[in-house]
């Protein structure tokens, strides 16, 4: 899990409401700033799309009141004075590929040996190709996105016999069928 920190400070009634972007110490965007006045305010704020990440949930700090952690985006009340921290928490992303050499006309995937175990029973997880990429070498391109270390290992199939070699589950690998 990696944190996006978004700092909120106020001072004389006005609330600088200072957004920092961050993956660990890395900065990946540039911070912004909303400013709002007032004894009491409150603001909206959205944890922004990271690529190769997905939002799980925000760590509400000290003097900040919110209904739900866990929404996106989070309505937030703070006071005129004081300073506040919020963090949006994300969760990397792993994605395997495989390239349908063999022509199949249903993909599977199914993975093991991580932190959930085994995905659905086998034959696995149905996936279809991403048409948004163009083709690999000629052939259609099937993707398959976990939560980092969901899974170790990884077996592309066709539901009905025919399986690939058992392959380690590696973020951006592509496998021939």
């Amino acid at each position: 899990t990696k944190d996006v920190a978004i700092n909120v400070s106020a001072t004389e009634n006005t609330h600088n409401v200072i957004v920092s972007y961050k993956c660990g110490d890395e900065t990946i965007k540039a911070d912004a700033t909303v400013e709002a006045v007032g004894e009491a305010t409150t603001t909206s704020v959205t944890a922004p799309e990271i690529d190769g990440y997905v939002f799980s949930s925000w760590t509400i700090g000290s003097g900040i009141q919110s209904a739900d952690a866990n929404a996106n985006p989070i309505s937030i009340t703070t006071k005129a004075s004081g300073d506040y921290t919020l963090t949006a928490n994300y969760t990397k992303m792993v994605t395997v590929y495989l390239v349908n050499n063999s022509d199949w006309t249903k993909v599977y995937a199914y993975g093991w040996g991580g932190t959930k175990g085994e995905n659905p029973a086998w034959p696995g997880a149905e996936i279809t190709a991403n048409k948004l990429a163009e083709k690999y070498e000629g052939y259609d391109v099937y993707s398959y996105k976990v939560e980092e270390g969901s899974y170790g290992k990884v077996i592309f199939n066709n539901g009905s016999g025919k399986q690939t070699a058992t392959f380690d589950w590696t973020d951006g690998n592509y496998y021939y069928a």
